[in-house]
């Protein structure tokens, strides 16, 4: 068991220098990114809760849109 421990010891010895060149910035950037992509996911979830609250409105008649004017405003900003 004794040289099991020197084994694993040697590895963590030639592991040392890799680990001591991870910088503080690489470990911030990483941080960062899985915090961005939480913010991400929960920006997705309530855009999408609104869409269908929105729709569910027009749905049941709550929000009426005007086709025609929108086809008109949409013609004139062409020409």
């Amino acid at each position: 068991m004794t040289e099991k421990n020197d084994v694993i010891e040697d590895i963590i010895e030639k592991a040392k220098p890799i680990f001591g060149n991870m910088t503080f910035g690489a470990v911030m950037g990483y941080c960062s990114g899985i915090a961005l992509q939480k913010v991400g996911k929960a920006l997705a979830v309530i855009v999408g809760i609104g869409f269908v609250g929105l729709q569910t409105a027009a749905s049941m008649g709550y929000i009426v849109v005007d086709w025609e004017k929108i086809r008109g405003s949409v013609v004139s900003s062409i020409d």
